[in-house]
């Protein structure tokens, strides 16, 4: 049987098909990588566990922070009960300090303000030193805790603002899960900057140690 003779030109190219010739050593030992400018969605380097865990604990703070409004409000009437209890026991005793139709109305009742120098009964003398000193540190205790409240209430209130912050970040989390981002949520997560701050930890820090300060010098069950 004949073996056909296999020819150079039966394995020319089909019609159609360009033939290139290999490129050069010289050309490939250069380089052919091209410089291109990606622009990286911001979400993709925001921690959302860390956010989380930074809204637990400040949900926490705020919890704590309202407790101890609530104590110092219920000591504030103890002692503003109190020091009513103590000018009822004793109404011959005119209050120190008033003025107008309150001190008019006073000294119809009782009198006129007596020194104690004049008073000739000397358990009167000592029973008035006793209810004004009782009444002065009463006073000044109200006046610390309301100064009190009024640091806890800016506590609180920058809690608050944290918690929207986090909390704002994490709805845009949910809706990136569907693949969705927009300006808007943008804007949102860039808002991580002004949580985690220097600042913002060293106040965190300071209502964790006004907190634990106030747990040791008030009793929260009156």
């Amino acid at each position: 049987m004949a073996v056909s003779t296999v020819k150079e030109e039966d394995y020319e190219l089909l019609p159609g098909i360009e033939q290139y010739e290999p490129p050069s050593s010289a050309l490939l030992a250069q380089t052919t990588f091209v410089s291109v400018s990606v622009k990286l969605d911001p979400a993709l380097f925001v921690d959302f566990d860390a956010i989380q865990g930074h809204l637990d604990r400040l949900c926490v703070l705020a919890d704590l922070v309202r407790a101890a409004h609530t104590t110092i409000d219920q000591h504030e009437a103890r002692i503003q009960h109190g020091l009513s209890e103590l000018w009822d026991e004793n109404q011959d005793i005119r209050r120190r300090g008033l003025r107008g139709g309150t001190a008019r109305k006073q000294r119809k009742i009782t009198g006129k303000y007596v020194r104690i120098a004049t008073v000739m009964d000397r358990e009167l003398a000592d029973r008035r030193l006793e209810v004004e000193k009782t009444d002065y540190l009463g006073r000044n205790r109200v006046a610390g805790l309301r100064g009190l409240r009024d640091m806890f209430e800016d506590a609180f209130c920058f809690l608050r603002d944290q918690q929207h912050k986090c909390e704002d970040i994490l709805r845009c989390a949910d809706i990136l899960m569907y693949g969705v981002t927009t300006p808007h949520m943008l804007t949102h997560l860039a808002t991580v900057d002004q949580v985690f701050t220097d600042e913002n930890w060293a106040q965190i820090e300071d209502i964790e140690s006004m907190l634990d300060t106030f747990d040791e010098e008030y009793d929260p069950n009156l």
